[in-house]
């Protein structure tokens, strides 16, 4: 534990239990540090999602609380909780009228308190039929902490004969706030305060280091963070709330910084179908964070022409961007001129340019980029297309996010085809030791 810690907050950390078999399994996946606002921050008060076995075997008899298995059938005929029902819910959970339409089947009318289980590998399908029943306005669902095979070896009480529950129309109002965010919600939120987006599709997040997921940095939507909902989750079960909070909470571009404690999260997957999308929706709603889905997912947002992605690109490839703009020229030969077919900017202050950039790049230092973007394109790139012009951005290293902050308002301007050289300046030495200077 880092001795830098007051007293205070080693206390207050200890409390959380953080230190404990799922922070070491998680550290390398995102800071070891915890945020300085994680440790002077008052526990927040959590959601009570999670149940355990002795409150279930409580409600078992209750009239108003019903168990929802989501098991195979053929797992819940060969034993379920007393009173289960299952409903085997579609695995798009934006089809709302479907899910309307299978728990009406089901028997359920609306008023009720369901309980979500399954097996032990069932938490992605759990997480599902939470985002679905949170679309359809279903204010109180919970989800059971425990596996059923961990109920079953509890020796608790077992049914094997099926609900007979009655269909009946489910009277359930549509619910006023959607879990799911639209296209033009994620593009007002770019850098936007009180909102992070998520992007689910990559195993392991940022990984050791910082280092960016191939996925991710294949193409990702700008202002998005890397991050892999497993590094929540404990080998088996649900995690402790209050820990698993202060993991996400060390979530950030960068060692030093870390994502808002209050914001809505918004998250995204490949697809629709992407079981990630449900996880983590329910994980954050454990925690207590406000998230949100956006249900097309990456695959969704590319579909559209107008949509902009950020693609994370080494220095060698801006290296051959820029000798095939010099007509061949060599890359230890390139001419210190502006390329005319994409725009490079050097957003490092000017004494760090002046010293040495990658030729060709411009200087707009980050704290004048706001101000000044629109008439560095109109008087050097007056012909740039933000539809179609790539946008080349570069700062000092990994470590150092003003190309990321830039990409983020390159897109609100309209700039779609945004190219990050995230290990900066740093990387392009490695290739040339002697970068033009003025």
């Amino acid at each position: 534990m880092n001795t830098l810690l007051s007293c205070a907050s080693i206390l207050w950390i200890t409390t959380m239990a953080l230190v404990s078999p799922l922070s070491a399994q998680t550290e390398p996946e995102l800071s070891k540090e915890l945020p300085w606002f994680v440790e002077k921050m008052e526990p927040p008060i959590l959601p009570e999602i999670l149940v355990g076995r002795d409150w279930m075997v409580h409600h078992l008899e209750s009239a108003g609380v019903v168990a929802v298995d989501i098991r195979p059938i053929s797992m819940y005929d060969a034993g379920h909780l007393p009173g289960a029902v299952r409903v085997e819910l579609p695995p798009e959970p934006s089809s709302l009228d479907g899910i309307r339409a299978l728990l009406s089947q089901a028997g359920l009318r609306g008023s009720e308190v369901l309980v979500l289980y399954g097996g032990a590998q069932d938490r992605s399908a759990i997480g599902l039929a939470f985002l679905s029943l949170s679309a359809l306005g279903w204010d109180n669902v919970k989800v059971l902490d425990i596996g059923f095979e961990t109920w079953a070896r509890a020796q608790l009480p077992i049914s094997k004969d099926r609900s007979l529950r009655q269909s009946v129309p489910l009277a359930l109002p549509p619910s006023p706030h959607s879990p799911f965010v639209t296209r033009e919600e994620m593009i007002a939120s770019f850098g936007r305060k009180g909102y992070e987006i998520l992007d689910l599709r990559d195993k392991g997040g940022w990984g050791t280091g910082y280092t960016a997921p191939a996925g991710f940095a294949a193409g990702h939507i700008p202002h998005a963070l890397p991050f892999d909902v497993q590094t929540l989750l404990p080998a088996t079960g649900w995690p402790d709330p209050a820990q698993a909070r202060g993991l996400l909470m060390a979530l950030g571009p960068r060692a030093s910084e870390h994502v808002q404690p209050n914001a809505t999260f918004l998250l995204y997957g490949e697809g629709p179908t992407d079981p990630a999308l449900g996880l983590g929706f329910l994980l954050l709603h454990i925690l207590g964070a406000p998230a949100r889905v956006f249900s097309p997912g990456f695959l969704g947002w590319t579909k559209e022409a107008s949509d902009p992605v950020v693609r994370i690109v080494p220095a060698e490839e801006v290296q051959a961007l820029l000798a095939r703009e010099q007509s061949g020229s060599k890359p230890a030969g390139l001419r210190d001129e502006l390329p005319k077919s994409f725009i490079l900017l050097d957003l490092r202050e000017d004494w760090d340019y002046n010293d040495g950039h990658i030729p060709g790049a411009l200087s707009l230092p980050e704290h004048l980029f706001a101000e000044r973007f629109d008439s560095v394109l109109h008087e050097h790139w007056p012909k740039a297309d933000p539809a179609v012009t790539p946008l080349i951005l570069y700062c000092y290293g990994r470590d150092c996010i003003r190309s990321r902050n830039c990409a983020t308002l390159a897109a609100q301007r309209g700039f779609r085809k945004l190219l990050w050289l995230r290990e900066g300046m740093s990387a392009w030495e490695a290739i040339d030791p002697e970068p033009a200077a003025r």
